[in-house]
């Protein structure tokens, strides 16, 4: 039990480590990930939108990662986030032709092929973390059951 919440612990950590990096350096290279986003070739006509929904997004992420209440939610939002990273950079690579790297940090200095690797390991970090945080929410709750049992018990 200890071990699985360590570990979920280590994912969190990770997920908050990546997403406020990332979404703080797009905020401060701001000029730079416009114009990336503008000459992406997937999503140029999005460009606008994704500028100022993203950075916002892996920040708010990092944080509800932060708090056990909202980890759930950060969680899920970490898997959604990657997946759709991940099918943009699958698409950039079938695509092929010029890729300029939307990416904030020295993440932009992969390749495109490292980078879909790197995608693929946060995302099934972030479902790992999905997974042990409903094994152990389910744990607290039995536990909970079970002392509200046995406090209705004694006063009885």
């Amino acid at each position: 039990m200890k071990k699985e919440h360590n570990i979920l612990q280590i994912i969190c950590g990770l997920l908050i480590i990546l997403f406020f990096y990332t979404g703080v350096m797009k905020i401060i290279d701001h000029d730079t990930f416009q114009f990336d986003l503008i000459n992406a070739p997937i999503i140029s006509k999005l460009s606008t939108l994704v500028y100022a929904v993203i950075p916002s997004v892996e920040v708010l992420t990092a944080i509800l990662l932060l708090f056990n209440k909202t980890q759930k939610i950060g969680l899920w939002s970490s898997f959604v986030l990657m997946t759709v990273f991940t099918i943009y950079v699958g698409g950039i690579l079938l695509k092929g032709g010029h890729r300029p790297c939307t990416c904030g940090g020295v993440i932009r200095a992969m390749s495109w092929e490292t980078h879909l690797v790197f995608n693929i390991l946060f995302t099934t970090i972030a479902l790992l973390g999905i997974v042990l945080n409903k094994k152990l929410g389910r744990i607290d709750y039995k536990k909970n059951n079970l002392h509200d049992v046995q406090s209705h018990l004694i006063k009885s």
